[in-house]
């Protein structure tokens, strides 16, 4: 079970990673916590990272093997670890749990805030399935924003909200991942072709694509010194 749990995480754990310890950052940044009360805290970051990043993942990939039998082969369902059934077992027990952990653990807001997520996940990956290039991107820098509400509510026992105080920097995440998320695409172009997925890469010519690399490099760039500028 451990390795089936490792492979079907791994892909996307650093991102859920990011998300995680950046909001447990922000929150000893802005509102200075114990060694006991930051434990606590790393606990339930720990805890609310891997939850989001189960749930994410089974929903995806219960919902599209075959996109990992040709990108992802090491994923549960391709390498044979679990059935398409079992994972969809997967699934539905950890959407029905999770919000009802949440709600006991943490209250109504974090479990709503839990449920929005889900809810992006269904229309994005399962159906009615908007997943052009520009939801891609937005699904990416949407989940963030939710999920740092989500850890917001979560973190709110150990201190006052800084949700107020941390807009700013979700904004700037907001649009960096709208912007760059793409660049995942780089590295998935065949087997996104023979699953005819529509992402950005995708609809351009061999030139085209080369612009849109060079883009981005130039983007990342100018943005980071744009925001080291303002920062300091």
């Amino acid at each position: 079970e451990m390795d089936v749990t490792m492979r079907l995480l791994k892909s996307n754990a650093g991102g859920f990673a990011f998300i995680s310890i950046s909001g447990l950052l922000t929150r000893a940044i802005l509102s200075p916590m114990s060694m006991t009360e930051t434990a606590v805290s790393t606990f339930k970051v720990v805890m609310i990272g891997f939850l989001c990043n189960y749930i994410f993942d089974i929903a995806n990939q219960a919902s599209s093997p075959l996109e990992d039998y040709l990108n992802k082969p090491y994923r549960p369902i391709p390498a044979g670890l679990i059935s398409l059934d079992q994972a969809k077992a997967r699934w539905i027990l950890t959407w029905t749990l999770g919000p009802v952990i949440i709600y006991y653990s943490f209250g109504l807001w974090a479990a709503l805030h839990l449920l929005h997520f889900q809810i992006l996940i269904w229309v994005c990956y399962v159906w009615p399935r908007w997943y052009s290039w520009f939801m891609r991107n937005y699904f990416a820098a949407v989940s963030y924003f939710i999920l740092s509400r989500l850890l917001n509510q979560v973190l709110l026992a150990n201190g006052p909200s800084v949700q107020g105080n941390n807009i700013c920097i979700d904004a700037i995440v907001f649009f960096w991942l709208m912007a760059t998320i793409h660049i995942q695409e780089f590295y998935d172009l065949e087997g996104d072709r023979k699953s005819d997925r529509k992402t950005l890469p995708m609809l351009l010519c061999d030139k085209g694509l080369k612009v849109l690399r060079a883009g981005t490099s130039i983007f990342i760039i100018a943005f980071s010194l744009g925001v080291l500028v303002v920062g300091g």
